[in-house]
């Protein structure tokens, strides 16, 4: 009995770190939108002057 809850924390571990690494790229991909829509934004708000 503990064996097998050994074997399912080292599990719920294994399960975290892949979801710790899942965040930071969702978060980089996050990172990057926001930092490309922030260039963008200038050049849209001379858009909309234009027309």
């Amino acid at each position: 009995m503990l064996q097998l809850h050994d074997k399912y924390r080292r599990r719920g571990m294994n399960y975290q770190k892949q979801n710790l690494s899942f965040n930071l790229i969702i978060f980089r991909i996050y990172k990057l939108k926001v930092g490309y829509i922030n260039l963008l934004r200038p050049r849209l708000q001379l858009l909309t002057k234009i027309t």
